[in-house]
């Protein structure tokens, strides 16, 4: 009985295991499946202020209302911010002389998370 016994609660230990190995990897799949690259953390913080890549006016095709005094503004940096499994989860677009705006890192949120005209981060 207590061979039965202690033979049950191993097959037990070693399908428990078997589960957090799938979630694990399902986890990573999930990841890469939605993440977002840095130039496109770029398209959207340059699409939400109204202007692209190129300088040119978008806020008409998209129906955004440009910010007063921040559509003209140049990209200074993209700086990435990453959770403790070194996962990309936020892009902080900077802009000069101050302001920036809050990108999510993946598709699974809304694209702009925050914004702040006159801020530095």
């Amino acid at each position: 009985m207590k061979e039965k016994l202690f033979i049950l609660f191993v097959f037990f230990i070693l399908s428990c295991s078997s589960d957090e190995n799938r979630i694990e990897q399902e986890k990573g799949f999930s990841q890469t499946e939605y993440f977002v690259s840095s130039e496109m953390a770029k398209s959207v913080a340059l699409s939400f202020l109204g202007t692209s890549q190129h300088g040119q006016d978008t806020s008409q095709s998209n129906k955004i209302a440009p910010i007063p005094d921040f559509e003209n503004r140049d990209i200074d940096k993209v700086i990435v911010i990453r959770d403790e499994d070194n996962v990309i989860v936020l892009y902080v677009v900077t802009f000069l002389p101050k302001g920036y705006i809050v990108v999510s890192g993946t598709r699974k949120e809304m694209p702009v998370l925050g914004v702040c005209i006159g801020c530095h981060f």
